[in-house]
């Protein structure tokens, strides 16, 4: 009784993970995120920190091209000043490193 106990939850884990990782896809494919929003919004979907933060280490991510698709979002939208859209990027919890490429890739630092 004990193995078959541990082997469903063992299952659900997997299961757990494996949805959480297709959330992420999903998520990643409609819109640009900081990998902090991704496992943030996957907590607010209900998916443990674990299973968020597993989901999307597990992903092959270029968090700086995240960032440029972001920070274009954000000038389809809006105007911008330079340091205005890095620090907007920051906001969305890319690190400073990933905003400042973000928004230098886009006509708001040209």
């Amino acid at each position: 009784m004990k193995k078959i106990f541990i082997l469903a939850i063992t299952t659900a884990m997997l299961l757990a993970n494996n949805y959480a990782i297709q959330k992420a896809k999903l998520y990643i494919n409609t819109m640009p995120f900081s990998k902090e929003g991704l496992i943030h919004q996957l907590e607010f979907d209900k998916y443990s920190h674990g299973d968020a933060v597993n989901a999307v280490n597990s992903l092959n991510i270029d968090w700086r091209e995240q960032a440029v698709k972001k920070a274009k979002q954000y000038l389809r939208v809006m105007p911008f000043s330079c340091e205005g859209l890095e620090n907007q990027l920051i906001y969305d919890k890319f690190t400073p490193s990933q905003a400042h490429y973000g928004a230098q890739h886009t006509d708001a630092c040209r």
